[in-house]
């Protein structure tokens, strides 16, 4: 999906930006959901489904990103 986007890390709650990717489990019991760091290392982090959201392309009066859930 293209955009920016966060969610919460499974290890440690801590939030994740970047790219959102679903993957189907390899026992194809059901679908992971990752963010890939837009980093130099593009790390990849697990995340709660529940907690992702994409950024609306707006900013608050403090300029931060506005985000909005999508699942």
């Amino acid at each position: 999906m293209k955009g920016l986007y966060k969610g919460k890390r499974v290890d440690n709650g801590e939030w994740a930006y970047g790219c959102y990717v679903e993957a189907e489990k390899l026992d194809k019991s059901g679908t992971e959901y990752f963010i890939i760091e837009k980093n130099a290392d593009g790390s990849s982090h697990m995340i709660i489904p529940e907690t992702l959201g994409q950024w609306t392309g707006l900013n608050d009066k403090n300029g931060t990103q506005i985000f909005e859930g999508i699942l």
